[in-house]
């Protein structure tokens, strides 16, 4: 049984908390691209859709089995530096025990191009990033999106990974495709070429991130453990609700300045829940020290609030 299933537990009622024309039109576009004149093709799939990423290009592939997302990173020629690097992205995703990840259907060199290229499933929700573009989200769903990555975190940081990239441009909405007992729209995390493995108690040396969700001791050029994925966690959630960076109520930033406090989200939205808000700034902390520990505990706040 997965981690998640042991949560929800053996309830036959889908778990849907929110329906929206976003998710309406969403699902129109992955038909649409069903039907679509292919651009080329790749691996054995025609090309329906293109995306640029900062490090990778993705695109949409179709064939008989259905869509797929390819991905490659941005080199004009074969590297092996560059299939390693998505190797160990691919080993990455293999054998968590979630309720449903970006498990890779194959890697391998693309024929003709001279490039190495990632399949993995297509999410026909988009982003967390796109879902916000889209229009405000009520709490019940930033909320549901809070505990299902937290269940997601919590597993991957006990096989030992730190994703270190956590923003909702690399939180992607996966569609069940057909009814279970869990879940219709999922979030799905995303893109792990930043992630390394660590262990327990050993804080690994300074990592990039990305501007605007990446944590304080990333931006100062300092260790990374655990709590460094609770503040882009939470970064995430908190863009959600107000469509804004929480670093921009504490920046600068110093070494000396971590008894700034991050704004709550209960000062630019009157209806967030006040234990939410909490739970958020607790996770917002600037010393990593004072954010919770691990996404276990999280976990516990959330299952006795909702």
């Amino acid at each position: 049984m997965s981690f998640l299933s042991s949560l929800f537990g053996s309830s036959n009622k889908i778990f849907t908390p929110f329906e929206s024309e976003y998710f309406t039109s969403r699902a129109a576009h992955a038909q649409a691209l069903q039907e679509k004149v292919s651009r080329g093709s790749a691996v054995g799939r025609e090309i329906v859709e293109e995306f640029e990423g900062g490090m990778a290009k993705v695109v949409i592939g179709r064939n008989e089995d259905g869509l797929a997302a390819i991905k490659s990173l941005k080199t004009g020629n074969f590297d092996i530096a560059d299939a390693d690097r998505l190797a160990d992205e691919a080993a990455k995703l293999i054998g968590l025990d979630l309720l449903i990840h970006l498990v890779p259907d194959d890697i391998s060199r693309e024929p003709g191009k001279d490039r190495c290229v990632i399949v993995l499933p297509y999410c026909a929700g988009g982003s967390l990033e796109d879902r916000a573009a889209a229009g405000r989200l009520e709490f019940d769903e930033v909320v549901y999106y809070g505990f299902v990555l937290a269940a997601e975190l919590a597993r991957l940081h006990e096989v030992g990974i730190l994703h270190l990239d956590l923003k909702p441009a690399n939180v992607l909405l996966h569609k069940a495709t057909k009814e279970n007992n869990f879940y219709r729209w999922r979030p799905v995390i995303s893109d792990y070429g930043l992630s390394l493995y660590r262990r327990p108690g050993k804080p690994v040396p300074s990592a990039g991130g990305t501007p605007f969700f990446m944590s304080p001791e990333q931006c100062l050029g300092m260790p990374v453990e655990a709590p460094t994925d609770v503040w882009g966690y939470a970064a995430t959630l908190y863009y959600l609700a107000t469509k804004r960076s929480p670093l921009a109520s504490v920046w600068p930033l110093s070494t000396a300045g971590s008894e700034k406090r991050v704004k709550p989200l209960i000062e630019f939205r009157s209806d967030c829940p006040p234990w939410f808000s909490n739970l958020v700034a607790h996770c917002l902390e600037l010393n990593p020290k004072r954010r919770p520990g691990s996404f276990r505990k999280l976990l516990t706040e959330y299952l006795r609030q909702v």
